[in-house]
């Protein structure tokens, strides 16, 4: 275990988080230039960044900074080291599920002993759709394997399958996050180092960044101590637990009744938070929190208030700050959407207030299933949209139909940005993402 002091800074508020980053990473004294680098979860945090320091009174422009996801902040520390030659590449999981495929096309690969496969994968060969998809589930579950498995990978790989076959050879040349980070010597960055917005950021990830002497602003929507709630299937586990090991029914009935005292949606949804609260007990920490009470008598208000301070809270008026809406087919989720995205817009308009579309966040579980409806559907509309998804596959396919694009335009910037944001056609460019950012700023 990598002992570190790390400094942790908790809200429910990112605007809040955002005030206390901006005093540490920019504070009176600071030199503009000073390497800053700022790690977030997804492009729509970044966004939101960098809106609020053109907007911020003092700052207004902030320069020196570099907003970049997870992997992408690990690749530009090593690369602004001494081992960058020597250090085998984790590949992107577009790279991992084409790799695949290329080694499911090859018939050695298969072991004779699991013949229901050798079935399956010969159906599947006939089918190049049928063989991405099976590329891509392995890619992901691959990526899962290499950066959560620590317990079980050892064990794993010891046994004979046609998994294990595909693992070896694939990682012969590359590495994956849990061999990557042990092998890894101790590094030092010249410079501030933070990450903004996450709710759960991976262990192997954490202990890098905390060797680093990185700073944490977390997404925290409970203000009091919640590591030890369990969701409803937990207690069924739990029960079942105790029953096996023929704990007398009392003893069961007062931990349910000690475990059914909990806020039902943040003991539900929480897991990863809850994960994330229990690595962090490893470390020596500074930690501060801001948390915000929701001011608004909105029932989503309410909601946020209750889980903040873990109090239930029971409705007695319903208004539409919370909407439900179930649909038969993804097309028809995404043209529901459509509808109520163009209904709210038009309902500030009649109140003569401004609803902007940047200020609207769609999200969902696997974006790269919407995405064709989403072309469909919002092709049509008036409603300017960007799609931000961790699927590089997904990424790659919408930066294909944006260069397609620019042939029948006159080089929209939307679509050449979007092109620009493809780190395939980065490379072959020979353009980094920081060069990319400067020239939407000259561009704009």
């Amino acid at each position: 275990m990598r002992e570190a002091c790390l400094r942790v800074t908790y809200s429910q508020d990112l605007r809040v988080l955002l005030e206390e980053l901006v005093a540490e990473f920019w504070p009176e004294e600071s030199s503009p230039f000073e390497s800053r680098l700022l790690v977030v979860p997804h492009g729509g945090i970044k966004e939101f960044i960098q809106e609020n320091l053109a907007l911020h009174p003092r700052l207004q422009i902030a320069a020196g900074v570099q907003i970049v996801p997870l992997h992408q902040a690990v690749m530009e520390v090593i690369d602004r080291s001494d081992l960058k030659e020597s250090i085998p590449k984790i590949p992107s999981l577009l790279e991992l599920s084409l790799a695949i495929q290329d080694l499911l096309l090859k018939s050695d690969l298969i072991l004779t002993e699991d013949p229901v496969f050798a079935d399956y994968l010969q159906m599947t060969l006939s089918s190049p759709r049928k063989l991405q998809g099976l590329a891509d589930q392995l890619a992901k579950l691959f990526s899962r394997y290499g950066l959560f498995g620590e317990k079980f990978l050892s064990s794993w790989l010891k046994k004979e399958g046609w998994q294990q076959d595909l693992w070896r050879r694939i990682f012969k040349k590359w590495s994956y996050p849990l061999a990557f980070f042990s092998e890894l010597k101790e590094l030092s960055f010249h410079g501030k180092i933070a990450l903004f917005g996450f709710s759960f950021i991976p262990p192997v990830h954490l202990d890098f960044f905390a060797s680093l002497k990185a700073s944490c602003y977390l997404f925290s929507p409970c203000s009091l101590f919640w590591e030890d709630l369990v969701s409803n299937k937990e207690q069924v586990r739990l029960d079942r637990l105790a029953q096996r090991h023929h704990v007398s029914p009392s003893t069961r009935q007062q931990l349910q009744s000690y475990l059914s005292q909990h806020h039902p949606l943040l003991a539900n949804w929480g897991k990863m938070g809850r994960q994330m609260i229990g690595g962090l007990q490893k470390f020596t920490l500074i930690e501060e929190e801001r948390y915000e009470i929701p001011s608004s008598d909105s029932m989503l208000a309410r909601i946020q208030r209750s889980i903040l301070n873990l109090e239930k809270e029971t409705f007695s008026q319903e208004d539409d700050s919370i909407q439900i809406h179930s649909s038969p087919s993804l097309l028809r989720e995404v043209e529901v959407l459509r509808d109520g995205l163009e209904s709210l817009i038009q309902l500030y308009r009649d109140r003569k207030e401004e609803l902007l579309p940047e200020d609207i966040l769609v999200v969902a579980p696997d974006l790269s299933l919407y995405i064709p409806s989403i072309l469909a559907v919002f092709h049509s509309s008036a409603i300017p949209y960007t799609l931000e998804t961790k699927s590089e596959i997904a990424e790659e396919v919408r930066g294909f139909l944006s260069l397609l694009s620019l042939s029948k335009q006159r080089y929209p910037l939307e679509e050449l940005m979007i092109l620009l944001q493809i780190r395939s056609f980065r490379e072959k460019a020979g353009v980094d993402l920081e060069e990319v950012t400067r020239w939407e700023g000259w561009f704009r």
